[in-house]
């Protein structure tokens, strides 16, 4: 049996899932790891049901207990539900990046947790059982600069010989507004730079994304400010 499942129960790619994907680069490197639910160019996953019936096979060789590395509700709710009911050898660990207080139901799942790694000290600060502070990390092997910087962004084909972005889903909490605002006053007087919106609203965001837009076009920026949706994920190695 694996010694350590990696969970990702979410089908879109959002970017709880980006850091999975790059965690389990470095995961895979040390540890017999399987991952639960699928994501994009990384190991072939597990379904939940054969995760579970994997556990309750018995420990790893060698070890007394497996890991459940999880980073959403349905994810914990799973984990508890395998270790508590089924009593299979598991050990639950969290991760959790909210600078904020959870609501009622998170919160109790946490509580459950054998351990939490939070991303930063402030994240720590509202859950309990933080064994440990890691910091989202760059994979420095996979985000490199190009050789050369300005061909790479004339390759992309949006314009300018410069760009900055902002890559997450556009709504007010991620502060899409703020990068809007601020590149509304600097690019006027930046002629050379194109400026990205990367990622995408969906659902009740639809109508703050269409402001956004509007705001834009009402500056004569619409070919220079451009919300380009969601783009192709990096992928894991083979």
């Amino acid at each position: 049996m694996p010694e350590l499942f990696v969970t990702n129960y979410n089908p879109n790619f959002t970017g709880v899932s980006a850091t999975a994907a790059n965690v389990i680069r470095q995961q895979m490197q040390h540890h017999d790891l399987a991952l639960v639910g699928p994501l994009p160019g990384c190991p072939d996953p597990l379904t939940p049901a054969q995760a579970h019936l994997a556990c309750r096979q018995g420990a790893p060789e060698n070890r007394p207990f497996a890991i459940w590395h999880v980073r959403r509700n349905p994810e914990m709710r799973s984990a508890i539900w395998l270790r508590d009911m089924r009593r299979a050898p598991i050990r639950i660990v969290f991760t959790s990046a909210a600078q904020r207080l959870h609501s009622a139901y998170p919160r109790w799942l946490i509580s459950r947790m054998d351990a939490v790694i939070a991303t930063t000290d402030r994240a720590a600060e509202f859950v309990p059982h933080v064994r440990a502070v890691v910091p989202h990390g760059v994979d420095t092997d996979l985000f490199t600069p190009a050789p050369d910087r300005a061909a790479a962004w004339r390759a992309l084909g949006f314009g300018g010989s410069r760009g900055i972005a902002t890559v997450g889903r556009i709504r007010p909490e991620k502060g899409t507004d703020v990068f809007v605002e601020a590149m509304l006053r600097f690019l006027p007087d930046h002629p050379d730079v194109t400026a990205l919106v990367v990622g995408r609203a969906g659902g009740k965001f639809e109508s703050y994304l269409t402001r956004l837009r509007n705001r834009v076009a009402a500056a004569g920026l619409t070919d220079r400010l451009r919300f380009v949706g969601e783009m192709r994920p990096p992928t894991c190695p083979p």
